[in-house]
């Protein structure tokens, strides 16, 4: 893939990301505010989902376009999940 290609592949998976993250924020928020009667907000606690799921997402995408690069020199279909 080309620098290009990965730029694009994963700008689409960040925009794919932010329900996934909203999600998460809240049950963080929910787990703090809950467990240790804190408050937090729910901004902090989206930021902090962000950028959870920003960790996850690079270490994920790594794997994927390089099974795809993979996939590429053998000439075999690849699906991408």
């Amino acid at each position: 893939m080309s620098r290009a290609d990965k730029t694009l592949y994963f700008l689409l998976r960040f925009i794919q990301s932010l329900p996934n993250a909203l999600f998460l924020g809240i049950l963080i928020m929910m787990g703090v505010e809950g467990g240790l009667k804190k408050e937090i907000g729910l901004l902090r606690a989206c930021l902090l989902g962000w950028i959870a799921t920003a960790v996850l997402l690079v270490l994920h995408g790594r794997r994927s376009i390089k099974a795809v690069e993979e996939a590429c020199h053998k000439s075999e279909n690849v699906i991408i999940d």
